[in-house]
């Protein structure tokens, strides 16, 4: 009777454990999801329409539409606990210049939990041909768990700080990579090893850029002070973005 109470006993400790170390790692998460980057208010003021983009705001992403006549999209998948809209600056910007642009708003601001968001995007603008998709950071490196199923979608891959971890490197599309020098989030080492596998990698690193500045939700823990400016950032991205699809 002894053996047996003693079992149970061990038994009823090993499960209080488990379910102590659940709760703790739950609370944990929560925590750790509730503690984003916050949108900054110049963001804010790039989610409104204005003469060369129109600005659609949707439950789950927003638009950016190009007034020109253009069928070229990019969808956009935010970095890790980053508010999504702070990356309207760039995307009204790359709108302003001919490409269309959805950006997701990804579940707990994490993409891990909707890699393959992209699938909307036909649905929600239906009369684009030359899709391209791009994301910042571990945004980006969930992009190339989605490309491992639907690259065929997509003319290319555009990375902001960020690499596939899984090998895409025969697949039939190109890759544009930047970073900054400044970067201190971007682990290089790591970087190097994975750039393998790229497919056609373009790569273009930027001279005093730092990890945060493809977005507005202020300074990134850890990161690289930018020895330019957040908008000479943002504008250098553009032109390299629009190099790469038009050429």
């Amino acid at each position: 009777m002894d053996k047996a109470k003693k079992k149970i006993n061990k038994l009823f400790v090993v499960l209080s454990s488990i379910v102590s170390l659940f709760l703790v790692a739950t609370i944990a998460f929560f925590v750790y999801t509730a503690c984003y980057y916050r949108v900054s208010n110049r963001a804010r003021d790039y989610l409104a329409s204005n003469d060369k983009c129109i600005v659609i705001e949707e439950k789950d992403y927003t638009i950016f539409k190009t007034k020109e006549e253009s069928n070229i999209g990019l969808v956009f998948y935010p970095g890790a606990n980053v508010e999504y809209t702070a990356y309207a600056p760039l995307m009204n910007k790359l709108a302003s210049n001919g490409i269309n642009t959805i950006l997701y708003k990804m579940p707990l601001n994490h993409a891990l939990f909707d890699i393959d968001a992209a699938k909307s995007k036909n649905k929600i603008l239906p009369n684009i041909d030359n899709w391209y998709i791009s994301g910042h950071a571990h945004g980006g490196n969930m992009v190339g768990y989605h490309l491992a199923t639907y690259s065929k979608d997509y003319k290319g891959a555009i990375m902001f700080a960020s690499y596939f971890s899984k090998d895409l490197s025969k697949l039939d599309f190109r890759t544009l990579s930047i970073y900054g020098t400044k970067d201190k989030v971007l682990n290089l080492s790591t970087y190097e090893k994975e750039k393998k596998n790229f497919p056609n990698l373009v790569e273009k690193i930027i001279e005093g850029g730092n990890h945060a500045y493809y977005g507005d939700y202020g300074d990134q823990l850890n990161d690289g002070k930018a020895t330019i400016t957040r908008e000479e950032q943002e504008d250098i991205v553009v032109n390299y973005i629009l190099e790469f699809i038009h050429n």
